[in-house]
């Protein structure tokens, strides 16, 4: 049956004002009262908060929910600290057997170990014995291992010991007592499910932050870009820059998250693979990655099963800022130079104190206090 009877002539105005009304009708937020809401939620070891901005008001609560709800989906997925998610039970079984794994650990471990191409193996998530061994995964610890003790965990520290078969999608451990460890790189990854979450509600400005790292999209409160502050490592009062984000990624890895302090020398979580204990030049490296419409990386290896997307840009942004802390100021530049639409801002310790590096791009320019 058509819309208008023939036999009844229909006002153009009053069709176009019911065709205008039936496509309200059928866009998403259209006609609802909007507004800014923010929440926060502690899961994967940090605060997680939520900041969205012009949501359909309807919609804001059941998106909040929605959102920590993956969030503590993936942590019970990949955390080293349930004894029965997935990762776990694949760091128990796959040096025995070729394990099956979720499309969605396939996903997060293929781009780990691109990275770990790009930066020549600085990045590496089967440091898990010598995490362990310092005390930042289980049982803490006060005093420093002994050389042997670190050399034992740093034998077992190779992703290339990783034995992947993309056809079945399993993998496989070359060597007993391998583990993998997911934390420099899962909550990235769980950053940008929920930004998914958020678009499929019709929520396009938000920000999510969980705890340093940080995804962006559309505008802020006041209708502007978003502005991310880059935390003094030594004065949390304090900020070291402001860098503008109309959209992106925004990842910090510090030596101050996590440490111990033994005869006046501090121990912190961000290891060196090849060493197998915490490096020593860094303070901490900030990676801004805005990919937009702009492809992936690929690895010098061809690593296959990713798509040219920027829906993981934050997972990227999370393992490429632990790779720079760990590579240090000038290895870890190199990297970021690497990748599209990458900048970054390195602290470090020199013989001259305290320096601040930022690299060539859109963020050359920016005042820097210190």
């Amino acid at each position: 049956m058509p819309f208008f009877s023939p036999s009844r002539p229909c006002h153009p105005r009053r069709a176009i004002l019911f065709i205008l009304g039936l496509l309200c009708l059928l866009t998403p937020g259209c006609g609802l009262k909007r507004g800014n809401f923010h929440e926060s939620h502690e899961s994967m070891g940090t605060l997680w908060e939520v900041t969205l901005v012009d949501a359909p008001t309807g919609r804001a609560s059941q998106a909040m929910q929605a959102s920590f709800d993956e969030i503590d989906r993936i942590d019970r997925m990949m955390s080293l600290f349930k004894p029965e998610s997935e990762l776990c039970q694949l760091n128990r079984r796959a040096y025995q057997a070729a394990v099956p794994v979720s499309p969605e650990l396939w996903e997060i471990l293929q781009i780990a170990c691109q990275i770990s191409d790009l930066s020549g193996g600085v990045f590496d998530v089967t440091i898990g014995p010598v995490v362990q061994l310092w005390g930042f995964a289980g049982q803490r610890r006060q005093t420093p291992p002994t050389t042997a003790e670190i050399a034992r965990a740093k034998s077992l520290v190779n992703y290339r010991n990783l034995l992947f078969d993309p056809v079945n999608k399993t993998v496989r451990f070359r060597k007993q007592g391998m583990v993998i460890d997911l934390g420099g790189i899962a909550k990235g990854y769980a950053i940008d499910r929920v930004t998914e979450i958020l678009k499929k509600r019709g929520i396009q400005n938000a920000m999510v932050n969980a705890g340093g790292q940080i995804k962006v999209t559309g505008h802020n409160e006041q209708g502007g870009v978003w502005k991310i502050g880059v935390q003094h490592p030594r004065d949390p009062s304090k900020l070291i820059t402001v860098l503008p984000l109309a959209q992106g990624s925004f990842s910090t890895s510090g030596d101050y998250e996590h440490f111990f302090i033994y005869k006046g020398q501090m121990y912190h979580h961000e290891m060196d693979p090849k060493k197998g204990k915490p490096t020593r030049e860094m303070i901490s490296a900030t990676v801004i990655l805005d990919w937009g419409k702009h492809d992936q990386p690929t690895s010098e290896t061809g690593r296959s099963g990713l798509e040219g997307t920027p829906s993981r840009e934050a997972t990227w942004a999370d393992g490429l800022s632990t790779a720079v802390f760990v590579a240090g100021r000038k290895k870890g530049m190199s990297i970021v130079e690497k990748v599209k639409n990458a900048d970054a801002v390195l602290i470090a310790h020199t013989p001259k104190g305290i320096v601040v590096s930022v690299s060539k791009g859109k963020y050359s320019d920016i005042p820097i206090s210190y």
